[in-house]
């Protein structure tokens, strides 16, 4: 398996060659020397990610929490869910790999240096598919790695002194050689006013896109027509960490599994277009925020409406995370439609939210959903910026939540099953008796 931490191809964090510009490649050299020589890191990140595509806006957020501690232990942890959270946690002798939007881990043999868990392994499961923003080089340097990847670096700038959130920092632009004519990939770097620990990192999204076209295949297809802002902010940043910072504790009800396709069990197949949100072939019952309040949001209907979820309190509502390309969604939504249309005097509100998709694709869909001519229309919201979603914790859709007359997710429903209409009909009847 591919043990990158980061894994976005940005060796642009490494040592440029002599024709670089001189204060530029002496920082760097600098930090990455000092960086080598750690014993051990700890620090906080957090990763933010803007995507403009042709079926709408995302805003992704991200928090993490890391340690390294030479020569392979290290620790990556997503804090506070989220659709791109994921824990790497290897402990010296195993690497395990846990993403809780499956609710599944796998274990494998823990790499024996950093230099080999940066190594590309075409086993991945899951393709090489990290977080994009940071070469994992560039917070498990060692003194090898540096020269190994002098080569690689077409120049590097130092931009100037600035001060950033009220913090004095330096500001490095960096530009990687682009190998058999693809082109160069530029990455902005800050580093604390000493130079010695990482404060933010920007890579440039065009370049990444731009040689996604070079080379053609399925990452050229999912990208055309998408813009996407990647940073990273890395903060606390010390020379020390936790006893217990490599120990991983499976979370309750997460299942061990041998190849995260296991897991996946298909539901990453969509309809046609693809799409930055996975969609759920088979029900999984339970997920984030159950048992929890629900988030105090504002939902905005398809005619403007605005709708505070707060407003209704008292009632039972069915919160339903959809898409017009997502066919378990779309196979989902007119048995929704009848059990909460049936239960409407008995206090159920049915309130589906489409994500990530285009606006008159979902106007489209909801005219024309069959059971509007029965007089059970559509009332969808649309969640252009798709904070609804983060709010709620979305991943895989379609994403089913039943919340209760005093605003507590009981239920959480993922994915479409044969039985989906039968178990939520009757998780409704409880609620409405109580």
């Amino acid at each position: 398996m591919k043990y990158a931490l980061f894994a976005s191809g940005l060796s642009a964090l490494l040592i440029s060659h002599a024709d670089a510009d001189e204060r530029g490649d002496k920082l760097l050299r600098e930090f990455l020397t000092y960086q080598s020589k750690l014993e051990a890191f700890s620090c906080e990140l957090a990763l933010s990610m803007e995507i403009e595509s042709p079926f709408g806006p995302m805003n992704m957020d991200q928090k993490f929490s890391f340690a390294m501690q030479q020569p392979n232990k290290m620790a990556l942890r997503g804090k506070g869910g989220g659709m791109m959270s994921v824990d790497m946690v290897s402990d010296g002798e195993n690497m395990t790999t846990y993403l809780p939007m499956l609710s599944a881990y796998m274990v494998d043999d823990a790499p024996k240096s950093f230099a080999e868990m940066n190594e590309p392994d075409e086993s991945d499961p899951l393709g090489g598919a990290g977080l994009p923003g940071l070469d994992s080089n560039f917070l498990m340097v060692t003194a090898e790695d540096i020269e190994k990847v002098l080569s690689t670096v077409k120049s590097c700038e130092f931009v100037g002194e600035e001060t950033v959130e009220d913090t004095k920092v330096l500001h490095l632009k960096i530009t990687e050689k682009g190998e058999a004519g693809l082109p160069n990939m530029t990455t902005d770097l800050w580093l604390s006013s000493d130079g010695k620990w990482p404060f933010r990192l920007k890579p440039d999204m065009e370049s990444m896109m731009a040689m996604a076209e070079e080379e053609g295949g399925e990452d050229a297809d999912m990208m055309e027509g998408m813009e996407m802002s990647v940073t990273l902010d890395m903060r606390d940043c010390k020379a020390e960490i936790k006893e217990d910072a490599f120990a991983f504790v499976a979370p309750e009800g997460a299942r061990k599994v041998s190849d995260f396709s296991e897991a996946m069990g298909g539901m990453m197949e969509m309809d046609e277009p693809q799409e930055v949100v996975p969609e759920a072939e088979e029900e999984k019952k339970g997920g984030p925020l159950e048992g929890e309040p629900a988030p105090a949001v504002t939902l905005t209907m398809l005619d403007g409406t605005q709708v505070p979820l707060a407003s209704l309190r008292g009632k039972v509502v069915v919160m339903d995370f959809w898409a017009t390309w997502c066919g378990p969604c779309k196979r989902g939504m007119p048995g929704l439609s009848r059990i909460t249309f049936e239960r409407r005097d008995q206090g159920v509100v049915f309130m589906p939210v489409a994500i990530a998709d285009r606006k008159e694709k979902v106007e489209q869909y909801a005219k024309a959903f069959p059971e509007s001519n029965e007089g059970r229309p559509l009332p969808s919201a649309f969640d252009e910026k798709n904070d609804i979603a983060s709010a709620f914790k979305v991943g895989p859709i379609p994403h089913t939540l039943i919340i209760d007359k005093k605003g507590v997710i009981r239920h959480v429903h993922i994915g479409f099953s044969p039985d989906h209409e039968k178990n939520m009909a009757a998780e409704l009847d409880a609620l409405i008796a109580e």
